[in-house]
Formats: C-alpha cells, sequence, structure tokens
C-alpha cells in the first residue's frame, strides 16, 4: 500500500472518529469498548470484592432493552441463598463516556423480582406493544414458601426514563404434607389482584397485551467470578460483545433474528458457491443477522461461512448493511494496492492485491436486479467476500 492510501486511510479513520462523536447513537462496537473500559473505574459498574462481601452472587449482561441503539449493562442478583433479590440497569448516554443509573419504578410489584430463578432462569420472552411503542420483557420468578409452597410470578420489564416493573400474574402452589395432593390459585396482578381461572393464567401475555406476539429472547448472564478475570486482564470486551451478540441473536417484536454459527473447515470453504434463486432470500436474512452480531469484529459475511453454498454476500457500508445475492464484478480499476486481509474463519492475517473501485451487479433482498459502484474499503470487502464464492480462501 503506497504513502498516499495510508494517509488517506488515516484521514478515514479520523473522519469516522469525528462522525461517531457527532452520531447517535455510538456504534455498537465503541459502546462496548466504553463498558469495558469503565467496569472497574471510579465508578465503575462491576462491584468488586472490596465493595460488596456478596460481589459473587452478582450477574452481568450488555443488552439494549429499548432498542434505542444505547447500550446497558444490566445486573442482577439472586436473593435465592440470603438476602433480598437486586436488579439494577446502567445505560450508556448518546455520544458520551458517560452512564446512567436507570432509576427502578415498581409498578404493582410488590419487591424488585428475583428473575435468576425457575427453569428459565433470566431467561425473557418478549414482546413489542405497537400501541405503545414499547418492549417488554416477559421474566418468571419462583419463590419457595417452606417445602410445601412457592409462588411463581410473571414480571414485565421494559426501559424507558425509568426501568419499569409490573406484577402480571402470579400462581400460588401448596403441596399437602397429608396427603400429597396438589393445590393451585391464579391471580392476575395488574391493575388491581383478582383472581382468575388457570387459562387465563397461561394466556395472560394475550390479555394484557392484546394482539402482541411473544417471542422468545436471549440474555447471555456473566457471573461476576467469570467476569472479573477479563476486567482485571484488561479484555472485557470480548465476553461484553458475546452478552450482546446473544442478545440480539433472538426472536425479537416478531421479527426473528438467527445467528448461525461460522464455518471453519478449509475443506468446505473451499468448495465454489452455487447460483442464488429467490428462494435463497431466507439465507440472506440469515446472513446480514451474523453479519450484525459479529459487527465488532467482522465487516463482511460469505454464506459457505454459515454453512450454504450459495453466491450471497453480506458487507458493513459505513453504518448500513448490504446483501447481494449472485455479485459479479463487471467493472473494475486498473489501479490496484496490496492489502492485508483477515477472515472470520480463518486464523491469522495474508496478503492479498485489491482494486481501487469496481462495478457489481447482484439482485437485492427484494430480488430485484442493482448495479453499483463501490470504492475504498467498501470494494475491498466486497472483492474478499466474491473471493469466498469462488473458494478463495484469503
Amino acid at each position: 500500500m503506497n504513502w498516499f492510501k495510508k494517509i488517506w486511510i488515516a484521514f478515514l479513520g479520523v473522519l469516522t472518529a469525528a462522525q461517531i462523536a457527532t452520531a447517535a447513537p455510538m456504534r455498537v462496537e465503541h459502546q462496548i469498548d466504553i463498558l469495558a473500559q469503565t467496569a472497574n473505574d471510579e465508578t465503575g459498574w462491576f462491584i468488586e470484592p472490596s465493595k460488596d462481601t456478596g460481589w459473587n452472587k452478582w450477574c452481568y449482561a450488555v443488552t439494549d432493552l429499548d432498542h434505542d441503539g444505547n447500550l446497558e449493562i444490566l445486573k442482577a442478583r439472586s436473593g435465592f441463598d440470603d438476602g433480598e433479590p437486586c436488579l439494577e440497569c446502567e445505560e450508556l448516554l448518546e455520544r458520551k463516556w458517560e452512564r446512567r443509573r436507570v432509576p427502578l419504578q415498581l409498578a404493582g410489584a410488590a419487591h424488585v423480582p428475583d428473575i435468576l430463578t425457575g427453569e428459565s432462569a433470566g431467561q425473557p420472552g418478549v414482546i413489542y406493544d405497537t400501541n405503545d411503542n414499547r418492549y417488554f420483557y416477559i421474566f418468571t420468578e419462583v419463590l419457595m414458601h417452606g417445602e410445601y409452597d412457592s409462588t411463581t410470578t410473571q414480571y414485565a420489564i421494559s426501559l424507558d426514563d425509568d426501568l419499569k416493573i409490573d406484577a402480571l400474574a402470579s400462581m400460588e402452589w401448596h403441596l399437602s404434607g397429608k396427603d400429597g395432593s396438589v393445590k393451585h390459585k391464579f391471580y392476575r396482578l395488574t391493575p388491581l389482584t383478582k383472581k382468575i381461572s388457570e387459562k387465563r393464567y397461561i394466556n395472560i401475555t394475550d390479555e394484557i397485551f392484546p394482539g402482541c406476539n411473544l417471542s422468545g429472547a436471549q440474555i447471555k448472564w456473566w457471573r461476576a467470578e467469570e467476569l472479573l478475570p477479563h476486567i482485571k486482564s484488561g479484555k472485557a470486551f470480548f465476553p461484553l460483545a458475546e452478552s450482546y451478540d446473544v442478545f440480539i441473536g433472538r426472536e425479537i417484536g416478531g421479527m426473528k433474528f438467527v445467528v448461525r454459527d461460522i464455518v471453519k473447515d478449509e475443506s468446505f470453504l473451499s468448495q465454489k458457491s452455487e447460483k442464488a434463486a429467490k428462494e435463497d432470500l431466507g439465507i440472506a436474512a440469515n446472513l446480514l443477522d451474523t453479519l450484525k452480531a459479529h459487527a465488532h469484529h467482522c465487516v463482511g459475511l460469505a454464506a459457505n461461512m454459515i454453512g450454504e453454498q450459495k453466491c450471497i454476500i453480506a458487507v458493513k457500508d459505513g453504518e448500513t448493511y448490504l446483501a447481494m445475492l449472485n455479485p459479479e464484478i463487471v467493472k473494475k480499476s486498473a489501479k490496484q494496492y496490496k492489502a492485508t486481509e483477515s477472515c472470520l474463519s480463518l486464523d491469522g492475517e495474508r496478503e492479498t492485491v485489491r482494486h481501487d473501485w469496481i462495478e457489481v451487479k447482484y439482485r437485492d433482498m427484494d430480488f430485484r436486479k442493482q448495479k453499483q459502484k463501490f470504492t475504498g474499503f467498501t470494494a475491498q470487502i466486497i472483492q474478499h467476500e466474491i473471493d469466498h464464492l469462488s473458494g478463495i480462501l484469503i
């Protein structure tokens, strides 16, 4: 790469940094980096052993509960063994190296729920309420009252200015110590406590959020003792990024996000891909979702990298994502330059030669024909991914 190109890339880096400083919200990878660097500073979000003897009872996750692009650290502590359960949220402020401690609002909830209990400990469902334009995460808490009684409560947690906690419904369970019989009582808890049938309890989210679908979601919790070594070694970015990857990799608000495993088998990757058809648009959607999940360390993917030998690629073009079916370079610059590239499917870096600009014809996500000219880094990404389609590993 000549000295002029090096200076140009450096200039682009400065320009990108300036854009990040003025755009809202910041790119995900920059937010995760901020969270990693501020984990244990003076106002750090991680609860150190010196600050709390029960520090190892805390769990941490990276989320975006309100889907506004500003990430949060969600913190939960179980009260199962002793003490009171806790739930805290710290959200990054737009364009600032600062977090705000989000106040809790208990709306119809008698206490902060212990969301780390039950068979689906810490794993919610999610509802997008189109009327309220808000995401609600449905958690279940199971509290034992001795050996023969328990209460299971469904909570809806949403983030606005506050972290609002609504108690929706509860089920009381009692096991008779005399004859082994089981009794249940069911209650709707909002707006007022009212006894209901088992059927209404099971369908309580349909009743409270009519016309809204309950989808599966997932949160990647890190236990404090798992996270501490990464923080101490200055490598907290990677577990935090993994937590966010898991968060965005599930069904959210009726839209299915599918994050596929990355293929690393070179014999598979060396095979040529087949032409894509309109029926393969689902693969393209999966490819885009997988790229978004890895956006903090990846700018392009080919379909064979997720196990599909179809001529489909996905690239990150600035702040946008673009899928191309059957991409073909129809024109290219005479001028070339040397580049060093890495790949999510391969270890290490390799040198190659790329064209300054390319013109590509392809089909978009509506399977319509497109032709577009690309320059700079985006052109380089596309050339790399098209090589993948031919079985060329770089």
